[in-house]
């Protein structure tokens, strides 16, 4: 990590924007509009210093300004870390639909034409910044509601999928053939491990992480 200016609050948390470009000049301007605008920004010199979306607790965007004329490569482009989440964007002096459509195949979050000016920068900055706040928010939730998942016994996780799918508890006790009385038991420690407070909530936790009533 080459430099850091700025530091404001955003979003309630800390946020940092990354700036990545083949041009010094480019990236300290960058960086010094973040900066008055209140923002963490920190310069690196390729994707692949980004951090992993396991590694990152706060709201996040990453800047890439490429001034390269092979227009289909951008290097940058080819870091892993591009699959994890975090949205980049991508200021390109060519402003060719290949070179947007490419850059968007190869994870870019946005595309912007140079030159761009300081309000639009800021304004996309901000947006990336809401949209990770908002997915690393379901992320957390979905990761919250696997782990609690995993608790569950085999014939708990069995009672889980009949009742998201609407069966009655009689139901339930004839297809797995044991008593209602067992059902009960098996369901209320469904309710307490999943932390759900009703089966709305229940099936709203299902819902999340993609059961549907025909298997988890």
């Amino acid at each position: 990590m080459a430099e850091v200016c700025g530091r404001g609050p955003i979003l309630e948390k800390v946020a940092t924007v990354y700036v990545i470009s083949d041009d010094p000049q480019a990236a300290r301007s960058h960086l010094s509009t973040l900066a008055d605008a209140g923002l963490t920004a920190a310069a690196v010199d390729l994707a692949d210093q980004l951090p992993a979306q396991s590694d990152r607790t706060q709201p996040a965007c990453a800047v890439i300004d490429w001034n390269g004329r092979d227009s289909l490569r951008l290097p940058p482009l080819h870091a892993p870390c591009f699959q994890q989440g975090l949205p980049i964007i991508v200021l390109h002096s060519q402003a060719d639909v290949d070179t947007a459509v490419t850059a968007m195949r190869q994870g870019a979050w946005d595309f912007i034409a140079k030159p761009v000016s300081v309000e639009q920068l800021l304004a996309r900055v901000r947006q990336a910044l809401e949209h990770d706040q908002q997915t690393g928010s379901s992320r957390h939730l979905c990761q919250l509601t696997r782990q609690r998942l995993a608790m569950l016994t085999p014939r708990e996780s069995q009672v889980m999928r009949l009742v998201v799918a609407g069966k009655a508890n009689k139901q339930i006790a004839d297809e797995l053939d044991v008593s209602i009385k067992t059902v009960e038991v098996h369901r209320a420690n469904v309710m307490r491990k999943m932390e759900a407070d009703s089966l709305a909530q229940l099936v709203h936790q299902a819902i999340r992480i993609g059961i549907d009533g025909e298997g988890i």
